[in-house]
């Protein structure tokens, strides 16, 4: 496919005019007929378009501004993963980062963060006179399924909602209000989370995120709304579009309370919620790696995430009360997988390379058993109750037995990459027994290469 010159993206009306006042269909038609300009003029064909020539139509107008518009079209048609190429090769932070000092709710494009909203939910207290549901449920995307053709939820400023910290519907607006505790303040996330992950959270490409505080819970549920009517979301509950007062309701039903949502690197936090572990919770979903979610699952997705904002929360020494009630089940699930594929296989796989926990997992466990786990995880109590059943840790014979098969016979690169997994992937005392069994058989490898990339594994884990 021929390159187009530059002058012919430069005149591609592909960047939405300023429109005041639109109604929220109108501004959906606005959005998918700029998106179809921009897909027009990048001549993707059905896939993804060169690099260089997203990056040109990107950096074809001077104004920062028009930048980012363009850039948020590229990551809505193309995905965060594309998105992110695009932003690392582009001079003048397209992707703005909130340098320190900068005010919180200026209107920012960022790349990462999943195509639902992310919600960090608890189970609501228990009302008078009715059972507490114990069930998880809810969460990313509110359950809901994506509906075919929905345009992404706007980006910082452009948001539908009418200011931060007011309610939807044309209701007076109301004052916005300040986070009191430490834990919640934007600042102290940010540096708790990467004095806690160090570069594996991103380094110099951490995103704060463009964070509204919301007046109270009914105003953060509203935003919610909005975002899945949006995105032409089916409510799983209704079997229907997805209409105001959904999530509310759907909190209700499961006894859940929204404390804040991520959408699209973009931050709600209700300023009524009492959770410390919220605005980290939030800051962690914007800068896991793009295909976390769709890898792994809602429950591991959120479980992962409580769990890494609990360790960040006590690594700066501060409390966790108030979050013992915020996603349960989804973190024992993670606790249990954790006794399988290890601590530093989710944390690389969190920020990194999301697929590095599904062969690790399949290598023990054998090929398509990943699958099984996550559609087990359906988000009902026999889908919990069954994946703790599958998620059992092997022990150290198992592994050692697993190594020894995999050594038999003719070794190829990929068997070596199979015990690699199994080896790191277990505890220091199993790893002990694994050298002692394993390590005689070495010098059998006729492969030097293979034999010192074992002995290699053996000596730093």
């Amino acid at each position: 496919m021929t390159k187009p010159a530059k002058a012919t993206l430069d005149k591609a009306n592909v960047t939405p005019k300023p429109v005041v006042n639109l109604t929220d269909e109108q501004e959906l038609v606005h959005e998918a007929q700029a998106a179809s300009r921009m897909a027009a003029a990048l001549g993707d064909g059905g896939g993804l378009p060169p690099l260089q020539r997203a990056i040109d139509a990107v950096t074809a107008v001077p104004d920062a501004g028009q930048r980012r518009q363009r850039f948020s079209l590229v990551q809505r048609l193309y995905g965060n993963s594309y998105a992110d190429d695009v932003a690392r090769q582009v001079d003048g932070e397209v992707v703005q980062r909130h340098p320190p000092g900068a005010p919180l709710l200026g209107g920012t494009v960022v790349a990462g963060g999943g195509a639902d909203p992310e919600a960090g939910e608890q189970p609501m207290p228990e009302p008078a006179g009715s059972d507490a549901i114990a069930e998880g449920g809810g969460g990313t995307g509110g359950g809901g399924t994506s509906g075919g053709g929905g345009a992404a939820a706007p980006a910082g400023g452009t948001t539908p909602a009418a200011a931060p910290g007011t309610t939807t519907g044309g209701t007076t607006p109301a004052a916005p209000r300040e986070l009191s505790m430490p834990t919640l303040q934007t600042t102290f996330a940010r540096n708790a989370i990467q004095n806690t992950f160090g570069r594996a959270a991103g380094g110099r490409n951490f995103v704060t995120g463009n964070i509204t505080i919301v007046a109270d819970n009914t105003a953060l549920c509203a935003q919610y709304d909005r975002i899945q009517i949006r995105n032409g979301v089916t409510n799983r509950d209704t079997g229907v579009a997805w209409v105001a007062g959904d999530k509310a309701r759907w909190n209700q039903r499961r006894g859940f309370r929204t404390n804040a949502f991520a959408y699209e690197g973009n931050i709600w936090i209700d300023a009524t919620q009492t959770d410390p572990t919220a605005t980290v919770h939030e800051m962690l979903h914007v800068n896991t790696a793009s295909s976390f979610l769709s890898t792994v699952g809602r429950v591991i997705n959120e479980g992962t995430t409580q769990r890494f904002a609990l360790r960040v929360i006590r690594n700066s020494g501060h409390s966790v009360a108030g979050s013992e009630r915020t996603y349960v089940q989804e973190q024992g699930i993670v606790n249990q997988l954790v006794a399988i594929i290890s601590e530093g296989v989710l944390e690389n796989a969190y920020f990194n390379n999301p697929q590095a926990l599904v062969d690790t997992y399949e290598s023990l466990l054998g090929a398509s058993s990943f699958a099984v786990l996550k559609r087990t995880l359906n988000d009902t109590a026999a889908g919990y109750t069954a994946a703790g059943r599958i998620l059992r840790p092997p022990s150290a014979q198992t592994r050692i037995a697993l190594i020894n098969t995999l050594l038999d016979w003719w070794v190829s690169d990929t068997d070596i990459d199979h015990v690699e997994r199994i080896y790191v992937s277990a505890n220091t005392s199993d790893r002990a027994a694994i050298r002692t069994a394993i390590e005689p058989r070495l010098t059998s490898l006729t492969s030097l290469g293979q034999r010192f990339r074992l002995m290699a594994v053996f000596s730093h884990h």
